[in-house]
């Protein structure tokens, strides 16, 4: 997975996958049939695996505005780990290379574009229950601007060089959404938690 994330599909050689893997080319074709449903099985094993680490907090019963942010602020904290410019996200960079010639991977890119807007929607009509949202925000459109966000984080990281960039960036984006007694409530609490890990 991780050779596709870093380097793309096309990029990637069946000699560097083999190698990477310990097989011999025989082996792999008797375990993956081709290249091409390597890469199928890796998106949707980051999917499963990445995306829902994570994503659930977003996802879970009872989730509102402040897992929104908290799944912002962890996908900065993530990148800021493995290094800037990092590898952005694999579902973002194979939205970029093959979506409009490879429908497999297009149905799967689609799911997971749907699935943020999804679980972005359902938080969203929760904080607005909760008083957190800002007079006037659809949370089925926020929902969707919020997706498309992601995946313009994911391609940002990619040529960022601070994670102060990705912050400010994540803040632009969510800050029109929140009323200002939960966006002061949110940004107290995260320099609480800053002061404490530091």
């Amino acid at each position: 997975m991780r050779l596709f994330w870093e380097r793309g599909y096309e990029a990637t050689s069946l000699d560097s996958l083999t190698g990477t893997m310990g097989l011999s080319r025989s082996s792999f074709y008797a375990e993956f049939e081709s290249k091409h449903q390597l890469f199928l099985a890796a998106l949707q094993r980051y999917s499963q695996v990445l995306v829902t680490h994570l994503f659930g907090r977003v996802e879970q019963a009872g989730a509102a505005l402040g897992e929104i942010a908290g799944y912002f602020d962890d996908m900065v904290a993530l990148t800021a780990r493995h290094g800037l410019p990092g590898p952005g996200c694999l579902m973002a960079n194979s939205m970029a290379e093959l979506v409009f010639r490879d429908p497999e991977v297009r149905a799967l890119v689609l799911d997971h574009f749907q699935r943020l807007e999804k679980g972005f929607a359902a938080a969203l009509r929760r904080a607005r229950t909760l008083g957190q949202l800002r007079a006037g925000i659809k949370p089925a459109r926020a929902a969707h601007m919020l997706a498309v966000s992601v995946q313009g984080f994911s391609v940002y990281s990619r040529l960022c060089d601070k994670p102060s960039k990705l912050g400010t960036f994540t803040t632009e984006v969510l800050r029109p959404l929140a009323t200002d007694a939960f966006w002061a409530e949110h940004t107290r609490v995260g320099r609480k938690t800053r002061l404490a890990s530091g």
